[in-house]
């Protein structure tokens, strides 16, 4: 069972690899940027979510954490390129060309099963990257909820 599982998720992230390979890098920004306003839209809903799930934590603490944590990626990636010449050294006759490297997995832990997805998917989304990620049983209901805000978000521009 749970190889079949792990072959359809495969099969699915594949698909979405080749979908995504040919964004450009303002179709790689939207998508960043796409996720980080979702999951800040929906701070409050999964910092209570994960509280109550996992039972760590105090939930204006993670709402605050949910609030800040989108805005620090998205100014950290804002403006930074990942698609095709990144940097020259004209020196060296060398040219950086960044490219996907593929399906990337992640774990998300019980005590931080939001933002360490909001984070790995974020930064794989950046690279072109499809992220599988593994939800702490104690938090696989924070974490599978938090996918499905970035899924929904990437689904409203048409991201794969």
């Amino acid at each position: 069972m749970a190889n079949k599982i792990l072959e359809e998720m495969l099969k699915k992230a594949s698909i979405a690899l080749d979908e995504f390979r040919p964004y450009t890098q303002a179709q790689v920004d939207e998508c960043v940027k796409a996720v980080c306003l979702a999951f800040k839209m929906h701070a409050k809903e999964l910092a209570e979510l994960a509280v109550r799930e996992t039972g760590l934590g105090d939930v204006e603490s993670k709402i605050e954490k949910n609030t800040g944590s989108p805005d620090g990626i998205w100014y950290d990636l804002k403006g930074k390129k990942s698609v095709g010449i990144i940097k020259e050294d004209p020196e060296q006759k060398l040219k950086y060309v960044a490219h996907p490297k593929g399906i990337l997995a992640s774990v998300a832990p019980t005590t931080n099963p939001n933002v360490t997805v909001i984070f790995n998917a974020a930064y794989a989304l950046k690279g072109r990257n499809v992220l599988i990620i593994a939800p702490h049983p104690r938090a696989k209901e924070s974490t599978l909820r938090t996918c499905e805000i970035l899924n929904d978000a990437l689904e409203q521009i048409g991201a794969p």
